[in-house]
């Protein structure tokens, strides 16, 4: 086959200020969703502050009420009789203040275990957000204990064909899966992130040097597809990562592993694996490393399965499919990949492409993506 003339692909394609802009924008748009519910959660401080300082002014109405319960049955003949005029002036004159303050403690306690037995506080703080902001009337959350996440966002209703297609992934990838706690606002947040035109004309060969002319001529893919995995095996990148990174910056990128290692089994919020995702991916972009690109390659995965479960658009399904195709063709550029390997990554991108063809069924992108698994998996057999 006649290859094309090569080119450093990372300066052609990838452009890796694009990777941080990307990466950049995920992280505003998470900041701001954050923003506003740290503002919903401040509201519903307020609130219960409200609820708490009425119970204390019901408690205080009813201790004088008490109070002066206690002065009309102390000057009844009988407990004048019982209790010495001068006991009953100094107990009622000089323990009088002391008296209110541990009658009305008691009677706000009783309410305020009263409200909180009955949860009557969850619905009389949502009275006073409705009353301070209306909009927030449809987002109020009921914490039904001290570990439940708010609005939280529930998967869709899957076929037998997709619980089937789900259940034969990668099983390390959905041990992490399964604990992972998705919101209404992680839902949200993705909903409004949009693959970059140079990244999708890359995966999906629709512009620049390895452009297919023909979707219909199987030969023309497979040259294209042949001559990107061919000059990407021959760049032989070096992990610079490990020359120029600093030890506060190698650290950082280990503490990412290791904190990922002792939360395995726990619940960790997707917004949380996203920020080590980006911060991963934005040391990759100015220094890159062999295993930061496999890391990365297998984190949008990771994302992309979440993203199907959860029942995300296509759009947001195909872009995490898209970069974890691209951080895998990244890996085999590098020196210490062999061409066993390349051959392994090769079918992994194939399958990477048919999952886009199952979960996005369709869209344009999987038509493409068809033909695309095709002639990597073709191609692995020459490896």
């Amino acid at each position: 086959m006649n290859m094309n003339k090569e080119c450093d692909s990372r300066t052609a394609f990838l452009k890796n200020g694009d990777n941080a802009k990307v990466a950049s924008k995920e992280k505003n748009i998470r900041n701001e969703s954050r923003r506003k519910e740290i503002k919903s959660i401040t509201r519903k401080i307020y609130a219960r502050l409200l609820v708490y300082i009425a119970i204390f002014i019901i408690g205080f109405v009813c201790a004088i009420s008490f109070g002066k319960i206690i002065s009309v049955v102390f000057s009844f003949p009988l407990v004048e009789n019982f209790i010495e005029k001068k006991m009953k002036k100094y107990f009622i004159i000089k323990y009088e203040f002391l008296t209110r303050c541990v009658v009305v403690l008691a009677i706000s306690s009783i309410l305020g275990g009263c409200v909180l037995y009955f949860n009557l506080n969850e619905n009389i703080s949502a009275a006073f957000c409705a009353l301070m902001n209306p909009s927030t009337v449809s987002k109020i959350d009921s914490y039904k204990s001290p570990n439940a996440s708010p609005d939280i966002h529930e998967p869709k209703r899957l076929e037998t064909e997709e619980q089937e297609w789900l259940e034969k992934q990668n099983s390390k990838l959905l041990e992490i899966f399964n604990h992972i706690v998705v919101t209404q606002a992680d839902y949200e947040c993705a909903s409004k992130i949009m693959l970059s035109k140079d990244i999708s004309n890359y995966i999906f060969f629709l512009d620049g040097q390895y452009k297919i002319e023909s979707w219909d001529n199987e030969e023309d893919i497979l040259l294209k597809v042949s001559c990107l995995t061919r000059n990407k095996h021959k760049e032989k990148n070096k992990n610079v990562f490990d020359q120029e990174a600093n030890e506060l910056e190698k650290n950082e990128i280990n503490a990412i592993s290791n904190r990922q290692k002792n939360k395995k089994g726990k619940n960790i919020p997707i917004s949380e694996r996203l920020d080590d995702t980006n911060t991963r991916s934005n040391f990759y972009s100015t220094m890159p490393k062999a295993s930061l690109a496999l890391l990365l390659a297998n984190d949008y995965h990771l994302f992309a399965l979440i993203a199907f479960y959860y029942g995300y658009p296509d759009d947001v399904i195909i872009y995490y499919y898209v970069k974890s195709i691209e951080y895998q063709l990244e890996y085999i550029s590098f020196k210490e990949v062999s061409d066993e390997t390349v051959k392994e990554k090769l079918i992994w991108i194939s399958t990477r492409y048919e999952d886009i063809v199952f979960t996005c069924n369709d869209t344009t992108e999987a038509s493409l993506a068809k033909k695309l698994a095709y002639a990597f998996r073709c191609l692995s057999s020459e490896y």
